[in-house]
């Protein structure tokens, strides 16, 4: 068995662009590119301020995407093939 992690990033409910990747670290690291690059970037502040945030990592990408209303969302997803 195979694992593959997919990166996907949805634009108003679209799937816009999605990635593979064989290890987990690197599914993560495009993840929170993606994150980063389409967050909205007034709520994401207004999100950092009120939840007190100094240091940003992926989990907080994903907390705010869970609790702010945005037009994109980025996930990841693991998919195990069969050889």
């Amino acid at each position: 068995m195979t694992d593959i992690y997919i990166v996907y990033l949805t634009y108003f409910s679209t799937v816009e662009q999605i990635y593979s990747f064989k290890s987990l670290e690197s599914a993560e690291t495009k993840q929170l590119e993606l994150s980063h690059k389409w967050v909205n970037t007034d709520t994401w502040d207004t999100f950092l301020s009120n939840q007190n945030v100094s240091i940003v990592t992926l989990d907080t990408f994903c907390d705010y995407f869970m609790e702010v209303e945005d037009d994109c969302y980025v996930g990841i997803d693991k998919v195990i093939l069969n050889d």
